[in-house]
């Protein structure tokens, strides 16, 4: 064969290939114009929580218990609900279709705060963005008026200071302007213990009149691998404290990311050692068969 006759056949070849990428284009055009379901139409969020049902019926039980606190049918006993698991896994939306919907139908107050690796110098952020949520909750319901002056006479001047200068947002529920002359401004990242001591004695005071105004309350605080040092004292001196009733404690964090000696760690032992009970809810990878069931579902 000679050299012109192969060009030929490698010509031949070539516009063979061509014409069918060409009709396959042509075919996914088509495709595409009937009513077939792409990922831009799949309502994801509508879909049921797949692969998750023990652990949505232990939060649904564990609200049920906070909604009775004050009834007297619940515990006395704090603690701590910790959602734990690999990036991606699922732990964020858990706890929003386990507790946070839930909560909203039952009338319990959902706050939340997550923190941000980009943004782990500024002390407190998480549990600022919970308590200013917990904040717009309270100043919307009907006892607001109740729970601020509540509030104004559990709180001495120098706590709602306090609470005034570390957690912006929480000004609506007491008055400090008023009272005792200007605001005093404190550093509480400056890893003061006497600081630290009385912004925790201040807004355990703080949760203890909300949460005994209301059916119940559950802070949760995500992303706790990249928690600072006071907000885990804090979270920890909070859980610890048996007098506010009615309150929810949940965290998440990524377990790949908090080895023995990390800080979340280390105060979650010193918490139980002192008597914390803890509750752990582990978040893993979904069997092929509820992967399978999930798709299923999507493009029905």
């Amino acid at each position: 064969m000679s050299a012109a006759e192969t060009a030929n056949i490698s010509y031949e070849r070539k516009d063979k290939l061509s014409d069918k990428v060409t009709e396959a284009v042509k075919n996914a055009k088509n495709l595409n114009r009937q009513n077939l379901p792409n990922l831009a139409q799949l309502r994801l969020a509508d879909l049921r929580f797949h692969g998750r049902d023990d652990d949505l019926k232990l939060l649904k039980s564990k609200l049920c218990e906070l909604g009775k606190g004050n009834e007297g049918g619940g515990k006395s006993q704090r603690e701590l609900l910790l959602i734990t698991g690999m990036s991606g896994m699922g732990k964020s939306a858990l706890v929003m279709r386990g507790l946070r919907d839930p909560a909203q139908k039952m009338g319990i107050a959902f706050a939340g705060g997550k923190f941000d690796q980009n943004n782990t110098a500024l002390p407190f952020s998480a549990i600022v963005d919970a308590l200013s949520s917990l904040t717009k909750y309270v100043m919307a319901q009907t006892n607001a008026q109740k729970i601020r002056d509540d509030i104004n006479k559990a709180l001495g001047v120098e706590e709602k200071q306090v609470i005034a200068s570390a957690m912006p947002g929480c000004d609506d529920l007491f008055s400090v302007s008023d009272e005792g002359g200007s605001r005093s401004t404190v550093n509480f990242g400056d890893g003061g213990k006497e600081s630290s001591y009385r912004l925790q004695y201040a807004i355990r005071r703080l949760l203890e009149v909300i949460c005994s105004n209301l059916k119940g309350v559950v802070l949760f605080i995500d992303d706790l691998q990249w928690g600072d040092m006071a907000t885990i004292e804090l979270l920890k001196s909070i859980s610890l404290d048996k007098k506010t009733p009615s309150l929810m404690l949940v965290g998440a964090y990524r377990e790949d990311e908090v080895p023995a000696s990390h800080p979340l760690a280390l105060q979650l032992r010193e918490a139980t050692q002192l008597g914390l009970d803890i509750a752990t809810i582990k978040v893993g990878n979904l069997s092929c068969s509820t992967v399978k069931a999930l798709i299923a579902d999507a493009l029905r």
